[in-house]
């Protein structure tokens, strides 16, 4: 089910790029569009502390990937200085981060058990995603994206008083 949900919306974000002026812009928006939604679950999985958020981790991850490759490789050549003059220190910096911290907690995630000292991967990987998807979206952006950015907080905060209001109820993994 969620690979299928995962394709269907990768399939739409690619197919919706050829509909835009530009193509690799295009991709890189609609790409950013599907991980915002496989985040949504991921997320309030994860706060809830239920198993099946490493799915929709790693899912909302591979969606990620896509949109680093559309932003990174095609929009600027994968040329990191370029990134760097054009997004500026703090942004880059948070973006290759994300990318890297994001991609080890998805690994880690489906490990029988996480090496010793990795306890704050997982925590820091959705807080800094997390952070970025509300900065990039909901303070940055409009239309689709916003909408989305703000569903996505939505989704956390809820997912934080069900957390807190029950907590002896909560499963942990």
């Amino acid at each position: 089910m969620r690979f299928l949900v995962f394709a269907l919306l990768l399939a739409a974000s690619l197919l919706g790029g050829l509909a835009t002026e530009d193509v690799e812009f295009g991709r890189t928006r609609h790409t950013l569009w599907a991980t915002l939604v496989l985040l949504m679950p991921a997320a309030a999985l994860y706060i809830l502390g239920r198993p099946a958020w490493r799915s929709w981790w790693g899912w909302s991850y591979a969606a990620y990937l896509g949109h680093f490759w559309y932003g990174f490789v095609e929009g600027f050549g994968g040329d990191v200085g370029a990134v760097y003059d054009q997004q500026g220190g703090l942004v880059a910096t948070t973006n290759f981060v994300l990318t890297a911290l994001w991609g080890v907690s998805v690994v880690l995630a489906w490990r029988e058990q996480a090496p010793r000292g990795a306890a704050w991967i997982h925590p820091a990987a959705m807080v800094l995603t997390l952070v970025s998807a509300f900065v990039s979206t909901v303070v940055l952006t409009e239309g689709i994206a916003l909408a989305l950015g703000v569903v996505l907080t939505l989704v956390v905060l809820v997912a934080i008083a069900i957390r807190f209001a029950r907590p002896r109820q909560i499963e942990q993994s």
